[in-house]
């Protein structure tokens, strides 16, 4: 009988050895570090493209908004320009440049002491456009036409206007004048005084009691009355009232980060309307096409700030260039980029995008 133990056979090992770990480490280590890199190149390019995306989605839309202002800048339905202009509107925020009839566009230096501070005005220039609202009605007065001592306009149909907007007046050959609507009666309009709606009212009662036809804002108040004017006289068959707007265009913190500017549309009238158009507009500043030689034909180009300095007539501008300087929202660049804006050169990693368009002043070019 064999009692001899049997040799038992080798164990197989078990596991990983310390180099086998150590390689698979270092190839985990490297793939992560790959997909790593993947997705942060991958989540810059996105926040690239997302944010110059926006940033063209931006000037596109506020170019061809301030565009299509521009261009119906001075537009009253009839031409206005050899008339006598009586203002009646008196303003208490202190803005001498709205309901200007007599200037289809103005613009105002960047710091300028003439914007009202309630404009919250932080960078850039502003621009001011004139007009008769392009989707306006316009009405017909009932026979025999407004009375000069009667601060009531009764009209042939209903109208659509509310108390507190800017109404235009005007036969369109003799006598325009500029007024607040005081009348909740769709079946009248009212000019009458001391009704103050967003700071706006009017100075008097008669429409032509400003002596030489001139300003509210601008002091001229001359207790004459109609009567003292005896062509002053409308004629029924001419008349015309419009709606009268003024639009303008500022810079100021935006809404959602304060830290930056956005670009803000504010509308004259009864709700006073203020549009935040455009976010990232860092600056904005003009430059006007004027005509020199009273040719009627545009032939040189000069700033806000040389339209001032040289005392130029706003009302021979042609044509005016907007320039914006958008910026992006962060740094988005990998390192610092220089870039030129008005003369001045700075450097950082913000994204920038410089919007110009030359638009024309469409009624002054017809």
């Amino acid at each position: 009988m064999n009692t001899s133990t049997p040799i038992k056979g080798r164990r197989h090992q078990g596991g990983l050895s310390l180099v086998e770990i150590m390689v698979a480490l270092a190839l985990s280590l490297l793939l992560t570090l790959v997909v790593g890199n993947l997705f942060v190149q991958n989540k810059r390019s996105y926040s690239f493209q997302s944010e110059f995306g926006r940033i063209q989605e931006n000037a596109r839309f506020a170019v061809e908004q301030m565009a299509f202002d521009t261009r119906m800048a001075g537009y009253y339905d009839c031409d206005i320009s050899g008339t006598k202009i009586a203002n009646v509107l008196q303003d208490s925020s202190g803005s001498p440049f709205l309901f200007d009839v007599s200037q289809a566009t103005r613009a105002y230096p960047e710091g300028s002491t003439e914007v009202p501070a309630s404009l919250g005005v932080t960078a850039g220039e502003v621009l001011v456009l004139n007009m008769s609202d392009p989707n306006g009605a316009e009405y017909k007065t009932t026979s025999p036409g407004p009375s000069p001592g009667s601060a009531t306009i009764n009209l042939v149909d209903d109208h659509d206007l509310e108390k507190g907007d800017i109404v235009m007046i005007t036969d369109c050959s003799k006598y325009t004048a500029i007024y607040m609507n005081t009348s909740t009666n769709k079946q009248n309009l009212n000019h009458n005084d001391g009704n103050e709606v967003n700071g706006i009212q009017n100075c008097t009662k008669s429409l032509f009691a400003l002596g030489d036809y001139g300003d509210c804002n601008a002091g001229i108040i001359a207790e004459n009355d109609l009567k003292d004017y005896p062509d002053a006289t409308f004629q029924d068959d001419t008349l015309r009232l419009i709606s009268f707007i003024t639009y303008t265009y500022y810079l100021a913190p935006g809404s959602q980060d304060a830290s930056r500017t956005s670009l803000y549309r504010i509308r004259s009238g009864k709700d006073g309307a203020t549009e935040e158009l455009a976010d990232g507009v860092e600056d904005m500043f003009f430059s006007f096409a004027i005509d020199t030689d009273a040719d009627s034909v545009p032939d040189a180009y000069k700033t806000t700030q040389e339209m001032i300095a040289d005392g130029e007539d706003w009302n021979d501008v042609y044509g005016i260039q907007i320039n914006l300087l958008f910026a992006s929202n962060g740094n988005l660049l990998d390192t610092d980029k220089k870039y030129s804006w008005k003369g001045i050169t700075k450097e950082d990693r913000r994204l920038r995008q410089v919007v110009t368009s030359t638009v024309g002043v469409r009624n002054k070019l017809n």
